[in-house]
C-alpha cells in the first residue's frame, strides 16, 4: 500500500500533467476555424481590387476614381512581377492606405515573404507596421477567410512574442514595434514571412533571416513611404544621398541575381527633390512614375477671389458656410471651368463639389502647399532669402510724435480695411522718392487692449452701433465715422502747418457688403478723396495688370488701374506686386531713400502692428515670362489687416505719383549682414 509520501508525489505529478495539458491546449492553434467564404478568398487572392473591396470597405468607402483603379492595377503588377513603382497622389487620396493594402495582400497570399517598410525616420515606418498589425489582428472579415495568417496574431494579443503549438509541434510568432514574424504553420501562404522596418538613413545592407526550416530569406518587397523631409528636400546633397540609397541599397536587398517588388510612396515638396526625380520617367524610367493631381487645372475665374473673400469672412466670424456655398452654386459653371477634378466624390458635407473642396484647400493651405501636396507639381520657386521680423520692425522709429507729419513729406495717404467686427486704418506720409512715415493707425471702434485679435475684439461695430438693426447699416455708419476721423481733421506738420489726407483707399471686396462700401463712399462728405480698391492675386503665370487691354476712361500706373465701376472710380491693383514693393520699404535701412519708419520713440507701442506686418511670407515663383514674389499667410488665419492698410497706403501714394528709384527688394544678403552685425552689440 502506497505511503503518504508516495500518494502526495503521485498527486503532484497528476496536477503537473493536468497543468501541462491545459497549457498545451491554450497554446495549441490547431485546428483553425474553417475558411468562411472560400470563393471570396480565392477571388480576393487573385485580384488586389477585389481584396480591397471584400475586406477593406470600411477604409475605401467612397466610389473609386479612375486614378485609384489605375494605381491599384500598377500596385498589383508591382507585387506580381517584382516591378518598381513610384506613386504621388494628392494628400488625402488614400495613397498610404493603398500601398499598405498592397503589402498586406502580398504577404497573406504568399506572393512576397519578406517585406521591408522604409520611411524618412524609422519611427514613421514603425507607425506603418502598427497599422498592418492592427488590420491583420482586428479585421474580422479578413480573419474569417485567412485564419492561418490572422488567427495567431489575434491570439498573440498585445504580447510581443509567444510559442504556440501546431498539433503539438512548437511554432513561434512575434510582433514588436519594428518587426512581425508570422507563424510557420504548414500550408499557410504566409508561413515564416517577415515584415520589418527601417529608416532611409539607417543601415539597409545585408538584411536576411533564417526560417525554422533552415531557409534563408532576403527582402523581396519594399515599401518606401515618404522617404524625404522638408529639410532634406531643400538639400541637393541629401536628395542625392537618399536617391542613391533607394536605387542602390533598397533595390539591391534581394541579392545580385534577384529583383525586388518596390513601391515608393512620395510627395513632391519642391522642384528636383527626391520625389520629383524618382517620378521623372525620362530620368528614372525603371520606376514607372505615377504623378496624379487633385485638379487637372486650377480654375482662373476672377469670381474665385470674391468666393474666397466671402469664405474668409465666414471663417473669421464663425458663421458657417451658407453664403460662400450659395455664391459657388449660383456661379458654378464659370467657377468650375477647366478644373476637371480627378475624384468627383471627394468633398465634405458642407461642400457641393470636388472643385469647391479643392479650392477651399487652396485657400486654407496656400498656393505653394497646394501645388506640391495636392497637385504634385510645385511651381519653380525658391524661398526668398529675406524675412521680415517683428522684433526688428518695431524699432524702426522716426522719433516724430504720433499724428505729426514730417516736414519733408509731400503726400499724406490712408487706407481702410473693412471687416464685420472692426475697421482697420492707417495714414502714411511719403516724399517723392518714397521714403515713408507711418503717421498714425488704429481701429474703429477703438480697442482698450494693446494686444487683441479681430476674432476676439471686445468693442465691435455691432456694439458701437447696436441701435442700428442691420449689418449693412452698422457698416455704413462705421465707415462714415472712420472717414470723419481720418479725413475730417487737419494733420499738423512738425512746423505746425496743417495738411490734409490727399487720397484714402478702402477695401471694397467684401461680398454682399461691397455695395454698402460703394454707397458709403458715394455719400461721404469726403467722397472726392476716397476710392474703393480691389486687389488681385496675379500669379507668375498670369498676365500682369500693366499688360491688360486699356479701357476708355482709365488711368494706369505701376501695376494699378483707376477706372469707372458702379458709376464711380475704383482702383484695381496687383496685390503681390504692391506687397513686395511695400515690404521693401520696411527692409530698406533707415536713413536710406525709400525706407519706412514708425512714429514715436517707444518700440513696444508698435508690437501689434509689427505682428500684422510679418503675418505673410514671400516665395519667389518663376514662369516662362517673369519672376515675382507671391505672398501668403504664414499660418492658417493670423491677423494681417494693418499689413493690408500699409500696402494700400503705399498704393495710394503711388497713384499720386510717388516713385522710388530702385523698385526691387534690397539685397537680402546686405539685410542679413546688417542683422548679424546688430546681434554683436
Amino acid at each position: 500500500m502506497p505511503t503518504t509520501a508516495e500518494r502526495y508525489e503521485a498527486k503532484k505529478r497528476r496536477a503537473a500533467e493536468i497543468q501541462r495539458t491545459q497549457s498545451a491546449a491554450g497554446r495549441e492553434l490547431a485546428p483553425l476555424p474553417a475558411i468562411r467564404n472560400p470563393a471570396r478568398r480565392k477571388a480576393a487572392a487573385d485580384c488586389l481590387r477585389t481584396f480591397a473591396e471584400s475586406y477593406f470597405g470600411h477604409v475605401f468607402f467612397l466610389e473609386w476614381a479612375p486614378d485609384h483603379l489605375h494605381v491599384i492595377e500598377q500596385l498589383e503588377l508591382a507585387v506580381r512581377e517584382g516591378r518598381q513603382t513610384a506613386l504621388a497622389m494628392p494628400r488625402g487620396s488614400g495613397k498610404t492606405s493603398l500601398v499598405t493594402l498592397a503589402g498586406i495582400w502580398a504577404i497573406v497570399t504568399g506572393r512576397r515573404r519578406y517585406a521591408v517598410l522604409i520611411a524618412a525616420e524609422k519611427d514613421k515606418a514603425e507607425t506603418l507596421l502598427e497599422s498592418i498589425r492592427t488590420h491583420l489582428a482586428h479585421n474580422d472579415e479578413l480573419a474569417a477567410d485567412f485564419p492561418e495568417v490572422c488567427e495567431p496574431l489575434r491570439r498573440l494579443g498585445r504580447n510581443n512574442q509567444r510559442r504556440f503549438l501546431w498539433y503539438g509541434r512548437e511554432v513561434t510568432i512575434s510582433a514588436t514595434k519594428s518587426q512581425i514574424r508570422f507563424a510557420d504553420i504548414p500550408g499557410s501562404p504566409a508561413a515564416g514571412a517577415l515584415v520589418e522596418t527601417a529608416g532611409i538613413t539607417g543601415s539597409l545592407r545585408g538584411l536576411q533571416v533564417t526560417t525554422t526550416a533552415g531557409e534563408i530569406l532576403r527582402p523581396d518587397f519594399a515599401l518606401v513611404d515618404d522617404p524625404q523631409t522638408d529639410q532634406s528636400a531643400k538639400s541637393e546633397t541629401q536628395t542625392a544621398d537618399r536617391l542613391r540609397t533607394i536605387n542602390g541599397s533598397v533595390l539591391g536587398l534581394p541579392g545580385p541575381t534577384e529583383t525586388i517588388a518596390c513601391v515608393a510612396c512620395v510627395t513632391v515638396i519642391r522642384k528636383d527633390d527626391l520625389a520629383d526625380q524618382i517620378l521623372d520617367r525620362k530620368a528614372n524610367p525603371q520606376w514607372r512614375g505615377i504623378r496624379l493631381r487633385l485638379l487637372e487645372k486650377i480654375p482662373e475665374s476672377e469670381l474665385w477671389e470674391e468666393y474666397h473673400r466671402i469664405r474668409e469672412r465666414e471663417l473669421q466670424s464663425d458663421t458657417g458656410h451658407d453664403e460662400s456655398t450659395a455664391f459657388y452654386t449660383d456661379n458654378r459653371d464659370e467657377l468650375d471651368a477647366g478644373a476637371n477634378p480627378r475624384w468627383l466624390q471627394r468633398y465634405n458635407p458642407n461642400e457641393v463639389s470636388a472643385v469647391q473642396h479643392a479650392m477651399n484647400l487652396l485657400q486654407d493651405r496656400g498656393r505653394e502647399t497646394f501645388a506640391s501636396e495636392y497637385q504634385n507639381e510645385p511651381q519653380e520657386q525658391e524661398t526668398a532669402d529675406f524675412e521680415l521680423r517683428a522684433d526688428e520692425l518695431r524699432h524702426r522709429l522716426s522719433r516724430i510724435p504720433r499724428g505729426i507729419v514730417p516736414d519733408n513729406s509731400t503726400r499724406l495717404t490712408a487706407f481702410v480695411d473693412v471687416h464685420e467686427n472692426l475697421l482697420y486704418w492707417l495714414t502714411l506720409a511719403t516724399d517723392d522718392d518714397f521714403s515713408a512715415w507711418v503717421v498714425d493707425y488704429g481701429t474703429y471702434p477703438k480697442q482698450r487692449l494693446t494686444q487683441f485679435r479681430l476674432r476676439n475684439a471686445r468693442n465691435t461695430i455691432a456694439k458701437k452701433h447696436r441701435e442700428i438693426p442691420t449689418p449693412e447699416g452698422r457698416l455704413y455708419a462705421a465707415l462714415h465715422a472712420t472717414y470723419d476721423e481720418i479725413l475730417g481733421r487737419a494733420w499738423l506738420r512738425q512746423d505746425g502747418t496743417a495738411v490734409n489726407v490727399q487720397r484714402c483707399l478702402t477695401d471694397a471686396q467684401w461680398g454682399p457688403m461691397t455695395e454698402t462700401v460703394y454707397q458709403a463712399i458715394r455719400e461721404s462728405r469726403h467722397r472726392g478723396l476716397i476710392l474703393p480698391s480691389h486687389g488681385r492675386f496675379v500669379g507668375a503665370g498670369q498676365v500682369p495688370i500693366s499688360r491688360w487691354k486699356a479701357r476708355k476712361g482709365e488711368s494706369r500706373g505701376d501695376e494699378w488701374r483707376i477706372g469707372p465701376n458702379r458709376n464711380q472710380l475704383r482702383v484695381t491693383f496687383d496685390a503681390n506686386h504692391w506687397k513686395t514693393f511695400s515690404m521693401a520699404r520696411l527692409l530698406t535701412p533707415p536713413g536710406s531713400a525709400g525706407a519706412a519708419l514708425f512714429f514715436g520713440e517707444d518700440p513696444e507701442a508698435h508690437r501689434l502692428i509689427s505682428q500684422h506686418l510679418t503675418a505673410e511670407t514671400a516665395t519667389e515663383v518663376a514662369s516662362k515670362s517673369r519672376r515675382i514674389q507671391e505672398w501668403r499667410l504664414k499660418q492658417s488665419n493670423p491677423d494681417n489687416h494693418w499689413l493690408d492698410c500699409f500696402v494700400g497706403s503705399c498704393l495710394a501714394a503711388g497713384t499720386l505719383g510717388a516713385r522710388v528709384l530702385a523698385e526691387t527688394l534690397p539685397d537680402p544678403t546686405t539685410n542679413q549682414r546688417r542683422r548679424e552685425s546688430s546681434d554683436l552689440f
